[in-house]
C-alpha cells in the first residue's frame, strides 16, 4: 500500500492481490481508524479502483490525527484477509515565517538573520527552519545555509535567529575584467 497526504486529504493505493482465490475479483473495502482506536470503521466498500482519496469533508478526517488503514479484497466467496496496516498523519503545515530581517553583526562580521515565527505551527511543534540564500548567478536556485545557520539546532528554531558568517557568502570566484 501507499499513502500520499495533504492538508485536507489522505490518498490511498494499493496493488491488485496476487491471488484472488479461484474466483475474479468483484471489488475493495477499505477500513480506517485512528491510531489507538480500538477497531476499524468501513471507510468505502464496493471500490472497483486501486485507490481512494479520503478527506476532511467527504469523509470528516481530522487534522493533526494520526490514521491507520487496511484493505480488503472480495470475490463471490467472500473478503481476503485485511492487506498490511498503513499508517499516515494528516499533518498540517506551519505557515511561513513572516518579517524577515537580514542585517550586518556589530563586528561587521556577520550576517544576522532574524525572523518572525509562524502564527500556526500546524497544531505540531516546529522541528527546524530551511534558510535557503539565492544565487546571485542563477536567481532561480536556492541553496540550503547549514554552516552558520543551521535550520535544525534548537537554539535556532526557539530564537528565530541565526549568524551566518561574511565568508560564507562570498565563496564564489569572480573576475572583473576592465577593458582599456
Amino acid at each position: 500500500m501507499n499513502v500520499n497526504s495533504d492538508r485536507t486529504s489522505i490518498t490511498v493505493s494499493w496493488q491488485t492481490p496476487a491471488t484472488d482465490g479461484g474466483q475474479p475479483l468483484l471489488d475493495y473495502t477499505v477500513y480506517f481508524k485512528i491510531v489507538g482506536s480500538p477497531s476499524y470503521s468501513v471507510l468505502i466498500d464496493g471500490l472497483t479502483a486501486n485507490t481512494y482519496q479520503a478527506t476532511i469533508a467527504k469523509n470528516g478526517l481530522v487534522l493533526s490525527k494520526q490514521y491507520e488503514f487496511i484493505v480488503k479484497a472480495r470475490n463471490s466467496v467472500g473478503l481476503s484477509p485485511a492487506s498490511n496496516v498503513l499508517q499516515v498523519y494528516l499533518a498540517v503545515t506551519p505557515e511561513p515565517a513572516t518579517s524577515v530581517v537580514i542585517a550586518y553583526s556589530a563586528n561587521k562580521q556577520n550576517i544576522e538573520v532574524t525572523w518572525n515565527k509562524p502564527t500556526s505551527s500546524g497544531d505540531s511543534p516546529l522541528t527546524r527552519y530551511y534558510i535557503m540564500i539565492r544565487s546571485q548567478q542563477d536567481q532561480s536556485v536556492f541553496t540550503e545555509e547549514i554552516t552558520g545557520c543551521d535550520g535544525t539546532l534548537a537554539a535556532v528554531v526557539s530564537s528565530a535567529t541565526c549568524s551566518i558568517p561574511k565568508a560564507n557568502l562570498a565563496l564564489a570566484p569572480h573576475n572583473l575584467a576592465w577593458g582599456g
